[in-house]
């Protein structure tokens, strides 16, 4: 399953959702990556990865395929829920929060 709550895992499911700028987003395995999904009228709607590159506030959005709506999957442009997070599985750094104490710090905080 892609997210907690299924929203984006079938056409039905999706065609559910509101029309708009909006995107709906679905973790996934990995952290700091998520796919999320732009519902359109009457067309296709849009597969989105977003990564958290790791500074407080800030994503890094990319749209990528057509979602299966109104065309079968070709496993290229148009893809299943399924198919889009296997494309984007690989395309997120790990994240990295940076801090202001060392090891260091800790252990001497730890050890006072």
């Amino acid at each position: 399953m892609v997210g907690a709550d299924g929203r984006l895992e079938t056409r039905t499911a999706r065609l559910q959702l509101a029309l708009g700028a909006r995107a709906y987003w679905s973790v996934t395995a990995k952290l700091g990556l998520h796919l999320g999904y732009r519902r359109l009228a009457n067309k296709n709607g849009t597969w989105i990865a977003r990564t958290y590159p790791g500074r407080p506030g800030t994503y890094e959005q990319r749209a990528f395929a057509q979602a299966d709506h109104y065309a079968e999957s070709d496993g290229n442009e148009v893809l299943t829920c399924y198919q889009a997070a296997q494309r984007i599985a690989g395309v997120a750094p790990a994240v990295q929060h940076s801090s202001a104490y060392s090891m260091r710090d800790t252990v001497t905080c730890l050890t006072v």
